[in-house]
């Protein structure tokens, strides 16, 4: 448990500190991308991570911040529970000339619950419960799953792809995501040992892959043919004009 809070407490504060400059709209070569929808507009923000040949990475920061840490524990009181949710929506066009090839999307789940008995009372009780879901409006496949948890102890790094669908000219992609955190004290939580329980989701981010679309062209073999064709025709043409 010690060595979980301070990382969710960190990853809090670094995340508050990266909207002192929010940004809702990133334009590339390839395509463009801006915030459009989701809960608490002043909080929206996202972050040009990395460019490489044919990909993007943006940093979800609004998502970040506000699934970073959901903490339950001793208040006083015997039951205890805290919750964080999130929702947005990003628009993207695509620039002519390129087409998407592919969303990953990536992050950190991080959890923990402990909970104590303290002699003479009824038992403790702790539980955390994670889940985040992606959806690209107009492309096939609809709404998944990026992570669901429950009961998590520890942290593990999760990545999934949408896959090489058709995503067309320009679509929204969605997230939809909840943390949540509940305890259930031995005693009245104000001496001994106590119950915790926290769950939090961070270091997400998204990678957009493109390409650029080539116009064909044309092979040796093709461009030899249809030049003899045009010949063709001007000397049918020449015939006929001479009679």
């Amino acid at each position: 448990m010690q060595n979980i809070i301070p990382k969710l407490t960190f990853s809090a504060l670094m995340a508050a500190a990266s909207f002192a400059q929010a940004s809702t709209f990133i334009d590339t070569p390839a395509f463009s991308i801006s915030y459009v929808d989701g809960s608490k507009p002043s909080q929206w923000n996202i972050g040009l991570m990395d460019t490489t040949a044919g990909s993007a990475t943006f940093d979800m920061r609004t998502l970040n911040r506000q699934l970073s840490n959901a903490y339950a524990g001793p208040n006083g009181t015997l039951e205890n529970e805290a919750s964080a949710y999130h929702y947005s929506v990003f628009h993207i066009d695509v620039h002519d000339g390129y087409r998407i090839n592919n969303l990953t999307f990536s992050g950190v789940a991080n959890g923990m619950h402990h909970s104590y008995w303290q002699p003479g009372e009824q038992p403790g009780f702790a539980d955390n419960s994670l889940d985040l879901r992606w959806n690209v409006t107009g492309a096939e496949g609809g709404n998944r799953v990026l992570l669901s948890d429950k009961s998590l102890d520890g942290g593990y790094t999760f990545r999934s792809q949408f896959g090489a669908v058709n995503y067309g000219n320009s679509f929204d992609l969605a997230l939809n995501g909840w943390v949540w955190a509940y305890v259930v004290q031995s005693a009245d939580g104000k001496w001994g040992p106590t119950s915790q329980a926290a769950a939090s989701i961070y270091d997400t981010a998204l990678t957009i892959d493109y390409a650029e679309i080539k116009s064909p062209v044309p092979e040796p073999t093709t461009g030899a043919m249809l030049l003899g064709g045009l010949a063709l025709l001007a000397c049918v043409a020449r015939r006929r004009a001479a009679k």
